[in-house]
């Protein structure tokens, strides 16, 4: 194999396995939104906690 395509299949290896991280974390994301929030929208559940700190805070205030 000619040093081009090594180089070639090297970065095409290490897209790949970023592809596989994204999808990892996506995931992962996900799964915690599901068992938190019981929804697998991540931004609903990004929002719920997003509501939920300011409640918190707004409780600690008074």
């Amino acid at each position: 194999m000619s040093q081009e395509n090594q180089q070639a299949s090297a970065q095409q290896r290490v897209v790949n396995q970023e592809q596989a991280a994204t999808r990892a974390v996506e995931y992962t994301d996900e799964s915690v939104a599901q068992q938190i929030f019981g929804t697998s929208n991540v931004a609903q559940a990004v929002y719920e906690a997003e509501q939920e700190a300011l409640r918190a805070v707004v409780a600690t205030d008074q």
